[in-house]
């Protein structure tokens, strides 16, 4: 009898030990392979974003034409920093955050952006970074708008 119970107490150490390897496996295996060696591009966006006018005023609406195609069905933030182009330097005038649901399939989204009410005279565009996640791990794709120009009206 002693005997019997000494092989279910190995058999059930030898499975328990079995089932922790492969909980351990099954959760770094996925994270592992998403992370170092899945290179996929789960989120195509045409580049450069068009914007619908070459001149804008300030307050007025930026419509940008986003050509894009996502792979999966995810939920992303995408940071939008309006930057001024200056001969010899670029300026970042203001910063905006969007949180955003991007459907699986290929579509064409047109996505505004109201321009700051002071803002000086210049050459501008919109640059970003989107971020996503897969199976648990971050992934970032960066963008630019095609260039544009703001004045006031006199």
């Amino acid at each position: 009898m002693k005997k019997l119970i000494n092989e279910l107490k190995d058999s059930l150490q030898t499975m328990i030990l079995f089932a922790l390897a492969f909980i351990v496996v099954g959760q770094c295996i996925p994270e592992v392979y998403f992370r170092y060696i899945d290179k996929t591009d789960y989120y195509q966006i045409e580049l450069p974003i068009q914007v619908d006018r070459a001149v804008y005023q300030p307050c007025q609406t930026v419509n940008l034409k986003v050509h894009r195609n996502s792979l999966v069905d995810v939920d992303a933030t995408a940071i939008v920093e309006l930057t001024l182009l200056e001969e010899d330097k670029k300026t970042e005038i203001e910063t905006k955050t969007f949180n955003l649901v991007l459907n699986k399939g290929e579509e064409v989204i047109n996505f505004p952006i109201v321009l700051p009410c002071k803002i000086p005279i210049g050459k501008y565009y919109y640059n970003g970074i989107l971020k996503y996640k897969v199976q648990n791990v971050t992934k970032t794709k960066n963008f630019y708008t095609s260039k544009f120009y703001v004045f006031y009206d006199k």
